[in-house]
């Protein structure tokens, strides 16, 4: 067999070696119903006049980008296709804008074009961390909640 014939079978072989993970969600409308109160967390944190305080230097720039990481991570595990998470991924930056706007408006909070990068950071953070490159961790809970339901 020549070289890249051989090469181009491993590579095939590698990229079938782990089937897309297309089992159904069981617990769906429950993984759902926890994505919107999550962000509605994140609205309601963003506009409120007594936002949680965390003292260290730039702290709310860590924070920003460590919510939006977490949310977008979240959602590339819940909606697989690259389809869908650059859906969440515009919409989650579309709403750390919205929400910087909205802060305009307020007395006690202020605008800041720099939350917004923070925003963007975590986002594209999350979409790259997301499975395959990590492991699809509300997949695994998914699985043991239904286990445990039948065993039960």
């Amino acid at each position: 067999m020549p070289a890249a014939a051989a090469g181009a079978s491993r590579f095939t072989r590698m990229n079938t070696a782990i089937p897309p993970d297309t089992a159904p969600w069981r617990h769906l409308r429950v993984w759902q119903a926890i994505g919107v109160v999550l962000i509605a967390a994140v609205v309601w944190e963003s506009l409120t006049p007594h936002p949680i305080k965390v003292d260290f230097e730039q702290s709310d720039k860590y924070g920003h980008a460590f919510v939006y990481f977490v949310l977008m991570l979240r959602h590339a595990q819940l909606y697989p296709t690259l389809r869908a998470r650059a859906g969440w991924a515009l919409g989650l930056v579309a709403m750390g804008v919205a929400l910087e706007f909205l802060q305009r408006l307020t007395e006690t909070r202020s605008f800041e074009i720099a939350d917004m990068v923070a925003d963007g950071i975590g986002v594209a953070l999350g979409f790259l961390a997301a499975p395959p490159r990590t492991p699809n961790v509300l997949r695994r809970v998914d699985s043991i909640l239904e286990a445990r339901r039948r065993r039960a």
